[in-house]
């Protein structure tokens, strides 16, 4: 899965169609969901594909969900050497 890598990339290319192509609520609270059972965090491939099987949500819906979430300011871009994401609402404030 390609989803933690590309993440920056996508999320910024995907901006511009969000509208068109939003996830529901359900979809980014299930997404967030798992995120907080993982600690918050997706650092790596590993925790990016146990959100996508905890989900079941494709690369590109995930992707879709990430962008969202950025945009409402719930989730940042981490600064590690590996990147990744972390959730900054509900139980991950």
């Amino acid at each position: 899965m390609k989803f933690l890598a590309a993440l920056p990339v996508v999320v910024i290319l995907a901006l511009p169609t969000m509208a068109q192509d939003r996830a529901t609520e359900e979809q980014l609270a299930a997404f967030k969901a798992a995120l907080e059972r993982l600690g918050c965090v997706v650092e790596n491939e590993d925790r990016a594909n146990q959100i996508h099987m905890e989900t079941g949500f494709d690369e590109a819906l995930l992707t879709q969900i990430v962008g969202q979430l950025m945009a409402r300011g719930e989730i940042v871009l981490m600064s590690s050497d590996e990147g990744g994401i972390r959730l900054t609402s509900g139980r991950c404030q």
